[in-house]
């Protein structure tokens, strides 16, 4: 972490609202984290998530040179443009 940050930090610690505000959202986070992970079997989740991972079909992965010959990407509008412009190829409506 920088300086700057670090000073921002102790400043803002150092300022009683701010610091009874960071004091009470610590003291309920802990108590609201506990309340929410109540129940839940976290080796069972992590076993359902290791079977998934094995009985799904991989996605298949562009290859670099594919993409590196492919040509020049589209707009996000699927229109091309011509090199160096940025306004599209038809005309402006009035609205």
């Amino acid at each position: 972490m920088n300086r700057k940050m670090q000073t921002a930090i102790d400043q803002a610690i150092g300022n009683p609202v701010l610091g009874n505000a960071l004091t009470r959202f610590r003291e309920a986070y802990v108590v609201s984290r506990a309340k929410a992970y109540e129940g839940i079997d976290f080796t069972a989740l992590k076993e359902q998530i290791a079977a998934a991972r094995t009985t799904s079909p991989k996605s298949p992965k562009r290859s670099r040179r594919r993409r590196k010959h492919a040509g020049p990407r589209s707009s996000s509008r699927g229109v091309r443009r011509k090199p160096g412009t940025t306004s599209p190829p038809w005309p402006a409506t009035e609205a």
